[in-house]
């Protein structure tokens, strides 16, 4: 056990994260829910208007205060699946809490079904409550098989702990840039109380706690039984889980754990568990999960959601996966993935159900799309992916729009349009037509004669400024002194980065690459397309 427990446990305390106390009051815009459809010309994906996030009105909201008020808000969110009886008590006596949600590290990112669990430690921290996020560098070495129909493919040790210190880095930025308040916020890995223990304390301390007869009775454990069998290895995970709760009581007098509508009954083997340690009576709570328009969990195994870190899925993407999910989700979304008051929520909804047009029903997934994004990003991120949009879907494209464009904007977009990359000499020398036919701006890529026919009636534009087959490209402005952006029509684009390396009389072929949003691969919601 001793060697179990040290090969799963090597990133420690150095992994351990606890706050300062800081800090900059949360941005959320939730003062006016739009009552009209939205005028600006700019269009989203799906071919609704979008504006600014900066031009919505803002006011920090009042947030549900310690009691019966925050029980109250998160029923009215639908945010509560199941409750221990001692819970409601818990909440009504009005006294701060300490709560904790777990986080497997089986990638290198959360996805956005993470963001439920995030959202809702966000909440209680936002009432005052301590909030702890534990990642589980010794679990996912054993596997949670709640909702897994087989085992889980093993995870190596190196693997594991990699996604362990990128999880506890990424949670920690989160929660820095989202604190509301001086309450205590807790990153903690579980690796760190596993990584000495041995066998024989393991059993004498914690392996008479718990009944072989509950154990077997769970429901997830009767479905792996009835099915393809279950592992003693994925079996003990519940145990595992249990531990967690004890030793969080223990350090932080844990008193609360919240997790998914599929991990109810791992909390309450860590009810009993800490009830038969200590006597005391502790809580737990689970959250409907996430799902589609035909009942389907969002989750990385299903294939329908997308990472929140950045590098994984951009802020432009995250951006469009939002607003091409199906408006029939919008109601739990709303609820469950923004701060927006339950009453402003149920008034949009209730005007897009007197009022189903394209617009009204659009502005649910603006909405949540841009309160998603500044919370896992930021309002900086939101307004380059909100940039991004307007160029790709918006009515406007001349140079007045292209100078306005951030140069995080352009390098936003080289990931989501064809890139290129050539010597500046080509700027020069090179033939604009040509140049033209080699990025293969023009669907189809067309011959000499039907790309200067797209010229002669205006539709080909370099950052903004109509081109003619006799335009010199030298001519044209470059945008911060290195881009081009071409256009033909509404749906050919291509961006060109001028570099000084290579600048001979040689034409480069260029770094091109498609966009995973032109390709079509990031994954839609359910059998929406992505916009």
């Amino acid at each position: 056990m001793a060697h179990f427990c040290r090969r799963i446990a090597t990133l420690a305390t150095s992994m351990h994260r606890t706050f300062p106390a800081p800090l900059n009051n949360y941005r959320w815009n939730s003062s006016n829910i739009p009552t009209d459809p939205p005028s600006a010309v700019d269009k989203g994906a799906d071919g609704s208007a979008e504006t600014s996030s900066s031009g919505q009105a803002s006011s920090t909201p009042t947030a549900p205060q310690l009691g019966k008020d925050m029980l109250v808000d998160l029923r009215d969110r639908g945010l509560c699946a199941t409750e221990s009886f001692e819970a409601q008590a818990t909440f009504l006596s009005g006294e701060p809490i300490v709560v904790y949600a777990g986080f497997d590290p089986t990638a290198d990112s959360l996805h956005i079904g993470h963001a439920l669990m995030l959202l809702t430690l966000l909440r209680f921290h936002e009432a005052g409550h301590t909030i702890i996020a534990l990642v589980g560098g010794a679990t996912a070495m054993v596997g949670d098989p709640s909702d897994q129909t087989q085992d889980r493919v093993p995870l190596g040790q190196f693997e594991v702990e990699c996604n362990t210190h990128t999880l506890i880095k990424w949670i920690t930025d989160f929660f820095e840039k989202n604190r509301r308040n001086s309450a205590r916020i807790e990153v903690v890995n579980n690796a760190d109380w596993y990584k000495d223990m041995n066998l024989l304390h393991f059993f004498a301390k914690y392996g008479s706690q718990l009944r072989v007869t509950t154990l077997l009775g769970r429901e997830f454990v009767q479905a792996r039984l009835n099915g393809s069998g279950l592992s003693y290895k994925e079996f003990s995970y519940q145990m595992f889980q249990a531990i967690d709760y004890a030793m969080l009581h223990d350090k932080y007098s844990c008193n609360l754990q919240i997790g998914g509508q599929d991990q109810w009954g791992n909390i309450l083997n860590g009810i009993e568990m800490v009830r038969k340690l200590t006597g005391q009576s502790v809580h737990g709570l689970t959250l409907p999960l996430l799902t589609t328009p035909h009942g389907q969990k969002i989750a990385k195994s299903a294939g329908n959601s997308v990472w929140l870190d950045a590098n994984k899925t951009t802020p432009f993407q995250l951006y469009q996966y939002i607003i091409s999910l199906d408006h029939s989700c919008m109601d739990q979304y709303l609820n469950a993935l923004s701060f927006l008051p339950v009453k402003d929520i149920r008034q949009l909804l209730r005007k897009v159900r007197v009022t189903p047009t394209k617009e009204t029903t659009g502005m649910c997934q603006r909405l949540l799309a841009k309160e998603i994004v500044s919370l896992v990003h930021g309002e900086a991120d939101l307004e380059v992916a909100l940039a991004a949009t307007a160029v790709l879907y918006g009515r406007t494209w001349n140079a007045k729009a292209a100078s306005q464009l951030s140069e995080e904007a352009l390098e936003m977009l080289s990931k989501e349009v064809p890139f290129s990359r050539f010597p500046r000499l080509m700027r020069k020398r090179g033939d604009i037509v040509k140049i033209v036919q080699k990025i293969k701006l023009c669907r189809g890529n067309p011959g000499l004669k039907h790309i200067i026919e797209n010229f002669q009636t205006g539709k080909i534009s370099c950052n903004g400024e109509v081109l003619s087959e006799v335009s010199e490209l030298e001519d044209t402005e470059m945008l911060f002194g290195k881009y081009s952006f071409f256009r033909h029509g509404k749906r050919g684009m291509h961006l060109v980065e001028w570099t000084d390396a290579g600048s001979t009389d040689t034409e480069a072929d260029g770094d091109t690459a498609k966009s995973d949003h032109e390709e079509g691969k990031l994954p839609a919601a359910d059998d929406q397309q992505d916009k």
